[in-house]
């Protein structure tokens, strides 16, 4: 698409707010994409395609521990959900401090930088909350206290 433009690579970083050498990165795979390249990539080559947007959410997804991939698609298309929760809040529940303090912890030690990628989308999975039709759900959450027999 750049070169359809007739664009050459530092030409078009310097359009976008980045360097030739990002963009050469990314045409080679040498970085993965960030979300905000792919949004200024679909101002500057999209032509209203839509195209980058669309890998704006198949960059996310990729982003999700691997045992959440196929499930998070789902999640945000239900339309009913019955969740049931032992010894932590659910995912779509949790703040951002608990998620934080849940992912933090996990073994092995997630970088920083991780940490903070995986809170975001857990976060960002509420949008379920403000979207039309809303999801009717059901959620059980076992609760222990520490020290009390039941």
């Amino acid at each position: 698409m750049r070169q359809r433009k007739g664009l050459t690579q530092e030409q078009l970083g310097a359009q976008m707010g980045y360097t030739g050498a990002a963009v050469s990165a990314l045409e080679t795979l040498a970085q993965p994409v960030s979300d905000e390249m792919l949004v200024k990539l679909e101002q500057a080559l999209g032509e209203e395609t839509g195209v980058f947007e669309a890998l704006r959410e198949l960059v996310r997804l990729e982003k999700l521990p691997q045992k959440f991939r196929d499930y998070a698609p789902i999640e945000q298309q239900a339309l009913v959900l019955s969740l049931y929760a032992n010894h932590v809040v659910h995912g779509l529940f949790q703040t951002e401090e608990y998620a934080r303090a849940l992912i933090a912890g996990g073994y092995p030690e997630p970088t920083a930088d991780r940490v903070e990628e995986l809170v975001e989308m857990r976060v960002a999975r509420k949008a379920l909350f403000d979207r039309r039709p809303p999801c009717q759900i059901e959620l059980v959450l076992i609760e222990r206290l520490a020290g009390v027999r039941r």
